[in-house]
This record gives C-alpha cells, sequence and structure tokens, in this order.
C-alpha cells in the first residue's frame, strides 16, 4: 500500500512537471524582432476598451512626445501592439488598471510599455499580436483607421 501511494505520488510530481513546462513556455517570439524598430512615444489616456481575453484591449492616446510622426506599418502574420497617427496613438495590449489620463510611455526596442496610474509606475509586456482573437478585437474597435485619416468608431 506504501509503495503504491509513492508510485501515486511520483506520477503525479512528473505529471505536474509536464504540465508547467508545456504551458509556461519561456521562448521569444520571433515576431517580436520586428519590434526593434526604435519607435518611442508618450501620451495621456483618452479612452480604453476591454476584450473578454485577460484584459486584453484597445488604449487610445493623446500624444504627447514621440519620434516619428506617424507608425501604421504592417505585418503579414499579426499585427504590431500600436498605431500612431495624426497625434493620436493606438495600444493593443493588456489595460488592466489604466484609466484615462494615465500617463503612458512605449519603448518599442524594450518590448515594453511604462504608466502610472494612482501615482504608482507599472510595466507592462510588449508584443507583436498573433491571436486571432486579439487581432479582431483591435480591428473592430480601432479608433485609427489604415485607410484614411479618418478617425472611426467611438469619441
Amino acid at each position: 500500500m506504501k509503495k503504491r501511494n509513492i508510485a501515486r505520488a511520483i506520477l503525479l510530481v512528473a505529471f505536474a512537471a509536464f504540465v508547467i513546462h508545456e504551458f509556461t513556455d519561456d521562448t521569444p517570439d520571433p515576431n517580436n524582432k520586428f519590434l526593434k524598430n526604435k519607435v518611442v512615444f508618450s501620451g495621456h489616456v483618452l479612452s480604453t476598451k476591454v476584450s473578454g481575453n485577460h484584459a486584453f484591449g484597445v488604449m487610445l492616446l493623446q500624444v504627447d512626445s514621440s519620434n516619428v510622426e506617424s507608425f501604421t506599418d504592417t505585418l503579414k502574420k499579426g499585427i504590431y501592439p500600436y498605431k500612431i497617427k495624426d497625434g493620436k496613438a493606438e495600444l493593443y495590449v493588456r489595460v488592466h488598471d489604466i484609466d484615462k489620463g494615465d500617463v503612458v510611455k512605449v519603448i518599442s526596442d524594450s518590448l515594453a510599455y511604462y504608466y502610472v496610474n494612482k501615482h504608482e509606475k507599472l510595466v507592462g509586456d510588449l508584443g507583436v499580436i498573433t491571436y486571432n482573437g486579439d487581432i479582431e478585437f483591435a480591428k473592430e474597435n480601432s479608433i485609427l483607421s489604415n485607410n484614411s485619416g479618418i478617425y472611426q468608431g467611438r469619441s
């Protein structure tokens, strides 16, 4: 009986190790090489729209400073996590704990965005968006349009 319990415990530990290994992939996304483009900008949050996928959403910023006038590049697979156009920027990231008026800074080369919320400095991960559900949400809720200089969607 004791040997059987030890064998079960060993199998349980082995199974848990396998599950943890399979579902915690620390391999860098090869698409993120496209974010090494020296884009840096910051601004104040005008609005956010949150999806049902782990607080992923669209954040609209009034750009205060940027080293590029506009950025609307496209990728063959996935989408960039930001657009900049006509003094506005959109971020397609996790938008939890971010409110209207908060200050956000994006440093693309560092694969991060930084924000101050209620006097607390926080960091979020920046990456190429490849999950189809997030891509569709970003497209459906985008205010900046790639096809024209006209803002679309909510005010």
